[in-house]
């Protein structure tokens, strides 16, 4: 009996088989430095808590309130007549409020239902902090693959780790209701700060050796800025010729284009999108609004 032809199945393609991540080691911990300086928000954690403090008076302030009047209603059963036990209910009521009114763990808020509290701003500051923890494990990463060359790159995996502790703390705290936050405000706000400082730097470095580069050969002029492509670069440029208080739309970006080299409004807005991105751009009255380059973009469109 003839055994039957089986053919092979096809694999599915596996996780190896995802594209690599083509951007350079130096540019990945820019992007990872740029989302650290923009989500460590520290004044959001400030905000959630004195909140969470108001709300823990306001209610210790009722509980309060309830067991006294309790006590009220008993010194007012008394006088009218009414049985011992009738008058030590309303009076254990009383103990019972007093009692719960100065024991945390007995007025702990309950956890918040994720369904119903999905714009409240814990959510918003825990998904800031999801960023901010795996921004920090991209660029020790990239710090591992030689981004941080021209940098003290132990100095800034020893930052790194240090936010990653902060970070998790955060987000353990955020699930707490009943957990003081006040600390990591400040944390956050240094976080933010060195980031921005060491992007920076970073910035600094990696124009220095686009310089360099530059100098060494020949007809190169077509490699202009850490990362971007050719016409992300030609919109840095255009836009650097413009008043740095002016906020451009693509038209106006466009019509100051060379006619051989002019590209469309919606290839121009991808580009400045792309540039906003990596921090060299902003738009400073709202995504509505236009945009200028910042002070890294004017310096990389020197």
């Amino acid at each position: 009996m003839a055994k039957k032809a089986t053919k092979t199945p096809a694999h599915a393609p596996s996780e190896s088989a995802k594209p690599a991540d083509q951007r350079t080691p130096a540019l990945v911990l820019f992007d990872a430095l740029r989302v650290l300086a923009s989500d460590a928000r520290g004044d959001d954690v400030r905000s959630i808590a004195e909140n969470r403090r108001l709300k823990s008076a306001a209610k210790l302030q009722l509980l309060n309130h309830a067991a006294w009047l309790a006590s009220q209603r008993a010194n007012a059963r008394s006088a009218e007549g009414a049985s011992f036990e009738e008058c030590m209910g309303e009076l254990a009521e009383a103990d019972r409020l007093t009692r719960e009114a100065f024991d945390p763990a007995a007025h702990a808020q309950a956890e918040p239902d994720p369904a119903k509290c999905e714009r409240s701003p814990e959510s918003f500051l825990s998904a800031a902090v999801g960023r901010s923890m795996r921004a920090c494990a991209n660029a020790k990463s990239a710090l591992r693959d030689g981004g941080g060359s021209g940098l003290d790159a132990r100095a800034i995996h020893k930052r790194l780790s240090r936010a990653e502790k902060s970070l998790a703390g955060l987000s353990i705290g955020l699930g707490m209701p009943t957990a003081i936050l006040d600390n990591y405000a400040s944390e956050l706000e240094n976080l933010a700060e060195w980031a921005a400082d060491t992007r920076d730097d970073l910035l600094a470095v990696m124009e220095l050796g686009k310089e360099a580069s530059g100098s060494q050969s020949q007809g190169g002029g077509d490699t202009i800025g850490p990362g971007l492509t050719g016409n992300q670069t030609y919109v840095l440029e255009v836009m650097a010729r413009f008043d740095p208080s002016r906020l451009l739309s693509a038209k106006d970006i466009v019509r100051e284009m060379e006619a051989e080299r002019r590209l469309s409004e919606n290839t121009t807005l991808e580009c400045v999108t792309r540039l906003i991105e990596l921090d060299l751009a902003e738009r400073p009255e709202g995504n509505r609004s236009g945009a200028r380059l910042n002070g890294p973009g004017r310096r990389l469109a020197r």
